[in-house]
């Protein structure tokens, strides 16, 4: 089931972000500019959390192998890489943004 990505109201066109009330009142844009903000907050995020890694690592330009188990920056740097997929694939749903 998809929703529209502003009032969450269900839509029968699964290839679209948001519904006609919310183009109607003229929200795309507002909509579609709050998801990009999402997203750029979120890949600052993750940036800082991965420089943490880095350095914890010691190392600024070869991957990351990290075996602390017990890291809480490994999984929060997990979680924000999900939260990140995820804001990217809503923000995919807009499709060519030359509305």
């Amino acid at each position: 089931m998809v929703t529209c990505l502003g009032c969450k109201a269900v839509l029968k066109d699964q290839t679209r972000a948001v519904c006609d009330f919310c183009i109607k009142n003229g929200k795309l844009p507002e909509i579609y500019a709050t998801r990009i903000a999402n997203v750029n907050i979120l890949e600052r995020h993750f940036s800082r959390l991965w420089t943490e890694c880095q350095n914890c690592a010691k190392t600024m330009h070869d991957k990351v192998s990290c075996a602390a188990r017990d890291c809480p920056i490994f999984y929060m740097r997990q979680k924000v890489r999900g939260d990140l997929q995820e804001a990217h694939t809503a923000l995919n749903r807009f499709g060519d943004s030359s509305w």
